[in-house]
C-alpha cells in the first residue's frame, strides 16, 4: 500500500461530477501523447480540487521537466523534499536534464537525511509464528490482556499481562482476514472487521464484509453487521462510538463510514465524495467529532451530529497522505504512515476547536525493525503498534519468506523534535 494504491485509487474514478480523479486521468492521457503542457495543467487542476500528494508533486516536477523548465521542476522536487520523505527520482527518465545540475544533487542529499532511521521505539513483544501477517492491535485494560489480528490466518491471538500468546479467535467460517480492531471496556466488548481479500490465497472462499462484537472475557460472539450488497467493499478500522454503536471504514466503493445499525446490517454514515480511501478513525474527547485519515486525500473530521465532513489542512511542509492508523492522545492525533518512505509514528496537534492542524512532529522513522507498520493502540502513555505487517512483500511474492509479528511500544511521556 505505497505508491501504487494511490494511483490506482486515481484510476478508478466513479462517475460523477468532476473531482481530482477525473483531472488525474486526462493528465495521464495526456502524457500518453506526449502533451506536457496539458499534463501539466491537468495535474494543477488536481492540486487545485483538493488532492495535495507526493506524486502529483513529483508528476508535476516530470512535467516541468519535459517542458524545459528546469527551474519550476525543482521547485517542485524541493517540495517533495521539504516533506521528508523520498521518492525514487534518481530513475525518473523524464528528470534526465536535471541530474547533473547541482540544485538535484541537493535534493538527493536532502533524501538522504530524511531516511536516517530513528530508534524510540523497543520491542514490546513478538510472536513465533512467521506466517501470520498482522494488522490491527487492541488493548483491554481490564485483564491487561493485547489482542493482535491476522490477515493470511484469519484469526485473533490473545497475549496476555505476563506475554503468553495463544489463540482467541480462530477457524469462525464467517470471518475472513481480520483486519481493524478496537475493544470498548464498558460493554467487555472487542470489535473487529473482517473482509475478502481476492489477492490472498488462502482465502478460500467469499466472506460478506462486516464488523463484529465479541466477548473480551471468553471469545463469545455478541453481534455482527454486514454489507450484503453486489458493490465491492474493503473493510478496515474500526472504532467504538461513545453511543454504542462500532464505525468502520470502507476504502472501496469510492469510500465510506458505515455504522451499525439495529438490523445487523452496517448503513453509510459518511461519504458521497467525501472520501477516496478512509482508513483509521477516532472521536474527539467529547464524542462530536469523528476524525477519519484518508489514503489519499488526508485528514477529516466529521460532525457527528450533521455528519458534515471538514478536511483538515496540514502545514505547508507536512504530508499526510497515507496514513493508516489514527488514534487519539492528549486533545491531539497519533497516526502510523505507511504510505511514504519513510514510514513514520506522526504526533498531529490541534487547536482548540478541533477543526485546526497546529503542529505535526515525526515521533519515529525508518526504525530499522520496521516492515510496513499499520495500526496501534495507546495504552496509558505509550504507544504500541504492529511494525511488520509484511503484507505488501506477501501479495507480490506468497512464497516470501516472513518475519514473526512483531509489535513496538514508543513512549510518549514527552514530546520529540522533527
Amino acid at each position: 500500500m505505497r505508491w501504487t494504491l494511490f494511483l490506482l485509487l486515481l484510476a478508478a474514478a466513479p462517475c460523477r461530477a468532476a473531482g481530482p480523479e477525473d483531472y488525474y486521468q486526462a493528465a495521464q492521457q495526456a502524457y500518453g501523447r506526449k502533451d506536457y503542457a496539458a499534463y501539466v495543467a491537468d495535474l494543477q487542476q488536481v492540486l487545485n480540487a483538493g488532492t495535495r500528494h507526493p506524486v502529483v508533486y513529483l508528476g508535476l516536477a516530470r512535467g516541468y521537466a519535459q517542458l524545459g523548465d528546469k527551474q519550476q521542476a525543482l521547485a517542485w522536487l524541493n517540495r517533495i523534499a521539504a516533506l521528508g520523505i523520498v521518492m525514487p527520482i534518481e530513475k525518473e527518465g523524464d528528470l534526465q536534464s536535471l541530474r547533473a545540475t547541482p540544485e538535484f544533487q541537493a535534493i538527493l542529499q536532502r533524501f538522504t537525511r530524511s531516511l536516517r532511521p530513528t530508534h524510540h521505539s523497543e520491542v514490546a513483544f513478538q510472536l513465533s509464528e512467521p506466517r501470520f501477517v498482522p494488522e490491527g492491535i487492541a488493548y483491554d485494560a481490564a485483564s491487561g490482556s493485547f489482542f493482535l489480528s491476522s490477515i493470511l490466518q484469519k484469526k485473533i491471538v490473545r497475549i496476555d499481562r505476563d506475554g503468553k500468546a495463544a489463540d482467541f479467535i480462530s477457524g469462525r467460517a464467517e470471518l475472513g482476514p481480520i483486519l481493524g480492531m478496537n475493544v470498548d471496556g464498558g460493554t467487555h466488548s472487542l470489535w473487529i472487521s473482517t473482509s475478502s481479500i481476492a489477492e490472498i490465497k488462502a482465502d478460500t472462499g467469499h466472506v460478506a464484509p462486516g464488523i463484529y462484537q465479541f466477548d473480551t472475557r471468553n471469545g463469545a460472539l455478541l453481534a455482527g453487521f454486514t454489507l450484503t450488497d453486489a458493490a465491492p467493499h474493503q473493510l478496515g478500522d474500526v472504532v467504538a462510538g461513545p453511543d454504542g454503536r462500532a464505525y468502520t471504514t470502507d476504502s472501496a466503493s469510492g469510500g465510506s463510514v458505515y455504522v451499525t445499525g439495529g438490523d445487523g446490517r452496517l448503513h453509510e454514515f459518511a461519504g458521497s465524495g467525501l472520501f477516496r480511501s478512509p482508513q483509521g478513525l477516532c472521536f474527539s474527547p467529547d464524542g462530536r467529532t469523528l476524525f477519519v485519515a484518508d489514503y489519499v486525500r488526508g485528514l477529516f473530521g466529521i460532525d457527528v451530529e450533521s455528519r458534515q465532513g471538514l478536511r483538515l489542512e496540514p502545514p505547508d511542509n507536512v504530508t499526510l497522505a497515507g496514513i493508516d492508523g489514527l488514534y487519539l492522545q492528549d486533545g491531539g492525533l497519533l497516526a502510523t504512515q505507511n504510505g511514504v518512505t519513510p514510514q513514520r509514528v506522526l504526533r498531529i496537534a490541534l487547536d482548540s476547536t478541533l477543526r485546526k492542524i497546529s503542529a505535526v512532529t515525526i515521533l519515529e522513522s525508518n526504525h530499522p525493525r520496521f516492515r510496513e507498520i499499520t495500526l496501534g493502540v495507546v495504552v496509558r502513555n505509550a504507544f504500541y503498534y504492529v511494525a511488520n505487517s509484511q503484507l505488501d512483500a506477501y501479495l507480490e511474492n506468497p512464497a516470501v519468506e516472513l518475519q514473526p509479528p512483531l509489535v513496538l511500544k514508543l513512549p510518549l511521556s514527552r514530546s520529540r523534535a522533527p
